[in-house]
């Protein structure tokens, strides 16, 4: 299997105050197949996910699942190149991102109980396409990174949500951790 991905966000603008600023600011690089830098070999999305007030996902990074042509696919991470998350909701529910309850994936936020606010109507991307952030799922990966830091949280807060989601990494591959005589 062999993954074609690209990460892609812009913004442009017009401003007509007699004198006119016109511009953009885009940013467009593709991912070659694999698990190095610049790299990913894994993408998982849902949409369309509905989250009552107070309510949350919490997405174990190391076993979600998708089911594609009638056959269930399980992805385990172990690093994260990029998030698109879009709260498509357009009145109350805001998204909020990390600070999950026990093995919160905290690498992009500054501590396990750091989170992103996404509004109404508003997109987030994160992304390290170079180096990717680890995630650890009590194994030992082929990196070496040990630990559990795997549960991404996603809840609503101020009304209920609706959001989309894509993730795109490298999958994780554990080496064996026992000792030979």
């Amino acid at each position: 299997m062999t993954l074609a991905s690209q990460l892609q966000t812009g913004l442009t603008w017009n401003l007509d105050e007699g004198a006119v600023d016109s511009s953009k600011l885009t940013y467009k690089k593709k991912f070659t197949d694999g698990s190095g830098h610049d790299q990913a070999d894994m993408v998982w999305h849902a949409e369309n996910q509905s989250l009552g007030d107070g309510v949350a996902h919490y997405l174990d990074l190391t076993g979600l699942t998708r089911t594609v042509f009638g056959k269930e696919i399980a992805f385990d991470f172990e690093r994260i190149k990029a998030i698109h998350i879009v709260n498509s909701s357009t009145s109350d529910g805001t998204l909020l991102v990390g600070n999950a309850d026990y093995d919160a994936w905290w690498a992009p936020f500054r501590t396990v109980d750091d989170h992103v606010e996404v509004p109404p109507d508003s997109p987030l991307v994160l992304a390290n396409r170079k180096d990717g952030w680890y995630v650890t799922g009590g194994g030992v990966s082929s990196s070496g990174e040990t630990g559990d830091d795997r549960i991404l949280k996603i809840a609503a807060s101020g009304g209920a949500a609706i959001y989309d989601i894509a993730i795109i990494g490298t999958e994780a591959v554990y080496v064996s951790s026992s000792s030979g005589s």
